[in-house]
């Protein structure tokens, strides 16, 4: 093995070559790895909650912000062994200053009690605070919001008019970071219909309930009037982009382009390199080399070259990625902080082209003929 590189099989040009193609390949396919796998998970948490916690929504809807949910069920669901908290929400879209902004209608103690709260000024809603809002760390930083502000907000759904004042600014979980968060009697009177309902129940449950709290959950949807769907956030969220036929995972898609570019690229990279060093390979064959220590010897080295390439290509996909993230804010009315970056990406990235490249390297060796 210490012998493997004492002899220099690949020439400049061609070490120079394989740096450069698996650079740019590992970088586009970097890039649309990280793209793909923060819009489709920003899409799977769209609706907020966490780990052991389910929703309730309701199925005839076309959005989960359109829904209508009769709130009075939620001190049955509160009485069922396991069940942590109950928060009954109210999503509506609003107009601030012409900014689209998603508000949430909440019962303060039920909110508090479902979600972490830390207060950065101000104070958090009371339980008849019906003319002031909370604004989440992100979305006051975007439209420079501070604590004693006045604003006019404007329902997309109805048109309707209400003057709020800034009592807070909070740092939430996302999606409520980004979120204006209000009385939910306030956001009844802005979506304009009379009653007791939200758009949605958040149900937070002790380890291991889930089945237990879902048996007894739809045993209480069953026995009144309405359609209500009661999932995880992410299930949930799925059932309504089916509805238009979209899967979040149709966005890995764009990952197909570069990975089939970068197969043609390697699988004629190592075609043109043994060509070219036919002679180069006789050589060392004439020296009393074996074709099998040659083989290796070629192979560790290309091999080298490639894990560079793909590990360079990596780190600038995701510098780019983290870039263009930043200054094209990506957004889906709510604020998306940050890319989706796991542990195992550069892993898989480099993975990925080394196999094709041994794939490439052990069938090319027809190319070369040695007695």
């Amino acid at each position: 093995m210490k012998n493997m590189f004492r002899y220099s099989l690949l020439r400049r040009r061609y070490r120079a070559l394989t740096l450069v193609l698996m650079i740019i390949c590992s970088l586009v396919f970097t890039f649309s790895l990280l793209i793909s796998s923060s819009l489709a998970g920003a899409m799977y948490t769209y609706l907020g909650g966490g780990e052991n916690e389910m929703i309730l929504l309701s199925r005839g809807s076309n959005t989960p912000f359109t829904g209508l949910i009769d709130t009075s069920l939620i001190d049955d669901i509160s009485r069922i062994d396991g069940v942590r908290y109950v928060s009954p929400e109210l999503l509506i879209p609003l107009y601030i200053d012409g900014e689209t902004v998603i508000s949430r209608g909440v019962y303060p103690r039920l909110f508090r009690e479902a979600t972490e709260v830390t207060l950065l000024e101000g104070e958090f809603l009371d339980a008849y605070d019906y003319e002031y809002a909370v604004a989440g760390e992100e979305l006051s930083r975007r439209l420079n919001l501070d604590v004693g502000d006045r604003l006019l907000v404007r329902s997309i759904l109805n048109k309707a008019f209400q003057p709020i004042v800034i009592k807070g600014i909070a740092r939430l979980p996302e999606p409520y970071n980004s979120e204006l968060l209000i009385h939910i009697d306030m956001a009844r009177v802005m979506r304009g219909y009379p009653g007791n309902y939200s758009s949605m129940i958040r149900i937070g449950l002790e380890q291991g309930m889930w089945s237990s709290v879902e048996k007894e959950v739809n045993r209480l949807l069953s026995s009144k009037p309405g359609d209500e769907l009661a999932e995880a956030p992410g299930e949930a969220m799925l059932f309504y982009l089916r509805k238009y036929g979209f899967d979040p995972r149709i966005l890995f898609i764009a990952l197909l382009p570069p990975l089939l570019i970068s197969l043609i690229s390697v699988k004629y990279l190592v075609g043109g390199i043994l060509e070219e060093h036919r002679d180069t390979l006789d050589i060392l064959h004439g020296l009393g080399l074996s074709t099998k220590k040659i083989r290796r010897i070629f192979t560790l080295q290309f091999l080298l070259y490639i894990v560079i390439g793909s590990g360079i290509g990596f780190v600038l996909g995701l510098s780019t990625a983290i870039i263009l993230w930043q200054v094209m804010d990506i957004r889906f009315l709510i604020h998306i902080p940050s890319l989706s970056i796991s542990v195992y990406a550069p892993i898989l990235v480099v993975t990925v082209f080394t196999l094709v490249s041994i794939y490439y390297i052990t069938r090319g060796w027809g190319l070369i003929e040695m007695e």
